[in-house]
């Protein structure tokens, strides 16, 4: 049980919810990198370079051509903490009727991009897209009343286990012999699966005595922003890989997979703390200067965590490529260490849309995801032309920094924090994070051990330095950070049987 509605009004229950949901999510989060990365390793040995290029192809197909996928009603239920009883029921079936016509849409129009794009595959590995995106109505509503209810530890007991069932099937069926269809497969299972497990956990969805119609007009207010933006949040994510479908068909294959190497953990970690900050920003949107605060809070706790460990990742990320897959996917190592340096900077975004979402400023929001999708777009042209998939890297991270940077000042903006202080909250813990690790990359050159030897080495010492350099210079982050894990870990305890 979570707790309830009038607790989370309070000071210390803002604060108690959403440390209590963040720790959560980030334990979620981790759980799903682990998962991934392990899915990732077998896949790298079991599927062919052209496989993840149909797939890339497919996915982003299926993203931007879904953007309106649940008709933009998740965002606003998790907003609808006091009324969600009023628009459950009503928004489960609008959403279910967009999401069928959405999946025809994705059918239809993956034959056209076969043609497109010269890859008749495609419109099989779209075919189980399509079918699992009405299934997945149920699951979002369900899951909704959870957030809505502050219950944040089902609703990421759920989502972990979805997460298992889906790479564990993943695995299985490339052992298969199934090759792109793969990835595949799996969503709808995970679809069905996130229904019964988040019905069982939330319950009947409550009754109400308003119309379909008269919600559909209600939350298509709030909702509008949130559809016209989504499009582009779709293309930002994923219009890259169309892009070098088009105009570098030999690159597309390393830079998929080491994209989603390096930023499987920013992607899941991303909705899980909008599905906490969002419920948890909306409850004191009224509240300038607590938001202020929290705002600020987050920024330095989330630059402190993400610096070290990214900057620490790009030590090994070279090496172990090299190891765990023999030479076959290391065209796509710079790819990985390039984005890591940058992962930082983009665990800034879901804190920037969660204010915005929270005190209402759609337009906003929407004008911030079309800038971010139309220089994605730009940038990939600018990187594809490059013919170097290192060029194609540099120019989508220093995009996606620069985009990142942008939104969160602004989101600071409407808390009333300046540019001045929202960065420096933000690149000084990166700063420190970095100085260390060029130290330590100093130090490895200098004593010239090579190899795996030497990058397990070089990320040692990063650790250490970045450990001494946080306990001297971010004193206050630390003691931010300590805050925010020790008390979660001590409730964790305290739940484990005694042998």
């Amino acid at each position: 049980m979570g707790p309830s509605h009038n607790d989370a009004g309070t000071s210390a229950g803002v604060a108690q919810v959403a440390v209590r949901g963040m720790f959560w999510t980030g334990l979620a989060a981790v759980i799903s990198k682990l998962a991934s990365f392990a899915a990732q390793v077998a896949l790298g040995w079991l599927l062919a370079e052209d496989d993840f290029a149909v797939y890339a192809l497919a996915i982003s197909l299926a993203t931007i051509v879904g953007a309106f996928q649940h008709a933009g009603l998740h965002r606003v239920l998790i907003h609808h903490v006091t009324d969600f009883s009023d628009i459950a029921r009503a928004s489960l079936r609008i959403a279910f009727l967009c999401n069928v016509a959405i999946a025809l849409v994705l059918f239809f129009g993956a034959i056209a991009a076969a043609h497109y794009y010269r890859q008749p595959q495609l419109i099989q590995v779209v075919g189980p897209l399509a079918i699992a995106i009405p299934i997945s109505t149920f699951g979002m509503v369900y899951s909704a009343a959870l957030i809505t209810r502050y219950r944040f530890r089902d609703q990421t007991r759920i989502m972990v286990a979805s997460t298992m069932i889906r790479y564990l099937s993943m695995v299985t069926f490339a052992f298969l012999g199934l090759g792109a269809l793969s990835f595949v497969f799996p969503l709808p299972l995970i679809a069905l699966y996130e229904w019964i497990g988040f019905r069982r956990a939330a319950g009947a969805l409550p009754q109400s005595q308003r119309s379909s119609r008269e919600v559909f007009r209600n939350v298509l207010r709030e909702s509008r922003w949130i559809m016209l933006s989504t499009p582009a949040i779709s293309v930002s994510q994923f219009g890259d890989y169309l892009v070098l479908g088009r105009m570098g068909k030999a690159l597309l294959a390393p830079y998929f997979f080491g994209y989603q190497l390096a930023n499987s953990f920013v992607q899941p970690l991303s909705a899980a703390l909008l599905n906490v900050l969002v419920p948890t920003f909306s409850s004191i949107r009224t509240e300038s200067e607590r938001r202020a605060v929290a705002f600020q809070k987050s920024v330095r706790v989330m630059m402190t965590v993400f610096s070290p460990v990214c900057i620490c990742a790009a030590f090994l990320a070279r090496d172990v490529i090299d190891v765990i897959w023999q030479g076959k996917w290391n065209s796509a190592a710079y790819v990985v260490q390039i984005m890591l340096l940058c992962l930082p900077f983009l665990t800034l975004t879901p804190l920037a849309v969660a204010i915005l979402q929270a005190i209402g400023r759609w337009a906003t929001f929407g004008a911030l995801m079309w800038l971010h999708a139309l220089t994605t777009v730009v940038a990939a042209v600018i990187g594809a032309r490059s013919g170097d998939i290192v060029g194609m890297v540099l120019a989508i991270c220093f995009q996606h920094v620069m985009n990142g940077v942008l939104q969160v000042v602004i989101a600071g903006y409407y808390c009333g924090i300046t540019a001045q202080s929202v960065i420096r909250n933000a690149v000084i813990p990166y700063a420190v994070a970095a100085g260390c690790g060029l130290i330590a990359l100093a130090l490895s050159w200098a004593v010239g051990i090579e190899g795996m030897a030497g990058a397990i080495g070089g990320g040692l010492a990063a650790a250490i330095l970045m450990g001494l350099g946080f306990f001297t210079v971010l004193r206050i982050q630390a003691k931010e950070i300590a805050e925010l894990v020790l008390p979660q870990f001590n409730r964790v305890l305290k739940r484990a049987p005694v042998s």
